[in-house]
């Protein structure tokens, strides 16, 4: 829970210190700069790199479309999609009987291959998929990983849709923020986020026990917590590291309601050199932007 205030702390205390050196209180204004650094690189709230490197060799892509029935919401995706031309491309909120649209157009007019695996989750890659396993009950929140063949190596994907703050973790029905209205509501709310925290550290040991990190590892998707929470710090245990902290800029946001958060995420093992990351934004066609890094490989491995 505390995590979430996290960003913000870090904004009051650069004004702070912003005030505080104007007012010529330099001691304290310095201290509070090098708390204010020392909070940034532990929750990796604002990225510092505004010279992005020339683009990798291998583009990923993740984007939660939010099912996208409609064939004009469609289309327009497939636009960014196709804006954006990443080698792979992760969806999430991307079920069977919604979402055959934007399946039709990502194969038929931009020439993907696919894997459509369960729970709204679909690989699609201009290299072969060898293989996708669905990862744990078949009720759960999504987790998935694929096999891609790329330059002759088995590049491994895991996409994860983590459980979110506004599904109750007790019995998986809506608790949206925006149902809240007596103070019962809001403890009830605050209560979910806590036990749907616990649940998304849970699927992050589940995914990890099922990643042999021998091959070059890209971790992507709706991860719906941040950098600094028991998910996000079970992956980081794991030897991966986030693509936005270590070449984007700023913040990132990608969701803005009801505040702005940073919980769409691509980490990557130590194979890979990320090279460019950026926020891609979906101007209202869903509830999240989208986000795509390039990399480098570093190390090459055998296919198997």
């Amino acid at each position: 829970m505390i995590i979430l205030l996290t960003p913000f702390l870090v904004l009051a205390i650069f004004i702070l210190s912003i005030v505080l050196l104007a007012c010529r209180k330099k001691v304290v204004g310095l201290t509070f700069l090098a708390i204010l650094i020392l909070i940034n690189a532990w929750a990796q709230c604002f990225a510092l790199h505004p010279f992005p490197h020339k683009e990798g060799e291998l583009k990923a892509m993740c984007m939660n479309i939010h099912v996208a029935q409609d064939q004009e919401k469609a289309q327009a995706i497939i636009d960014i999609i196709k804006e954006n031309d990443p080698d792979i491309l992760c969806v999430s909120e991307f079920w069977k009987g919604k979402s055959e649209g934007i399946d039709t157009l990502l194969q038929n007019e931009l020439g993907y291959r696919r894997d459509w695996s369960c729970h709204g989750l679909g690989y699609f890659s201009k290299f072969p998929i060898s293989s996708v396993s669905h990862i744990g009950p078949r009720k759960s929140y999504g987790l998935s990983t694929a096999k891609i063949v790329f330059d002759n190596d088995t590049l491994c994907i895991a996409l994860c849709h983590l459980a979110s703050n506004n599904i109750s973790a007790e019995n998986n029905t809506r608790a949206d923020i925006d149902s809240v209205r007596t103070s019962n509501e809001l403890r009830n709310y605050i209560k979910n986020i806590s036990l749907a925290g616990e649940k998304r550290k849970g699927q992050a040991e589940e995914l990890n026990q099922n990643l042999t990190f021998a091959h070059p590892t890209i971790v992507l998707g709706d991860m719906n917590d941040l950098w600094g929470s028991g998910a996000l710090r079970t992956f980081q245990k794991a030897g991966l590291n986030d693509a936005w902290w270590h070449a984007g800029f700023g913040y990132g946001s990608t969701i803005h309601h009801p505040l702005p958060f940073r919980i769409d995420h691509i980490l990557y093992s130590p194979h890979l050199k990320v090279r460019t990351v950026k926020r891609i934004k979906t101007h209202g066609l869903s509830d999240h932007d989208g986000v795509v890094a390039t990399f480098d490989v570093k190390m090459k491995t055998k296919i198997n």
